[in-house]
This record gives structure tokens, C-alpha cells and sequence, in this order.
């Protein structure tokens, strides 16, 4: 996984973490995508559809198994 991987990995203060960038860019870019539906001045009376558009979302993404977490 290093080598396929090798410029995805973040060597954190516990932990190695493989594949962190490339979690990291899916992540934002669904983020990215999600924002881009809510005008801008109602954003933060929509963060309840932000957070679940943005769940639903990476739930689609292959190999994600992740839950709610609250």
C-alpha cells in the first residue's frame, strides 16, 4: 500500500496514515460540491442539509463504509 500510495501517506503523531490524501481530497471535494447547492447567504441556516448532502454523498463514494457518527 506504501508504494502505490507513496505520496498519499501523512505520518502523524500516533500513527502512519496511508492513503490520508487521497481520503483528504475526496472528502473535500464532495464537501466542495455540496456547498456549491446553498446560496451562500443561507449557508449557515443549512447546515442539518449541508452535513446529510455531504454523508449521502461520500456513502456513494466506492470502498467508503463509514457511519454517522451524530
Amino acid at each position: 500500500m506504501m508504494v502505490k500510495y507513496a505520496a498519499a501517506y501523512v505520518d502523524g503523531p500516533e500513527a502512519l496514515l496511508p492513503a490520508y490524501g487521497i481520503v483528504f481530497r475526496e472528502g473535500r471535494d464532495v464537501i466542495y460540491q455540496e456547498v456549491t447547492k446553498i446560496d451562500s447567504l443561507s449557508l449557515h441556516r443549512n447546515r442539518d442539509t449541508l452535513r446529510s448532502g455531504i454523508t449521502e454523498n461520500l456513502r456513494r463514494k466506492p470502498g467508503w463504509r463509514g457511519g454517522d457518527s451524530g
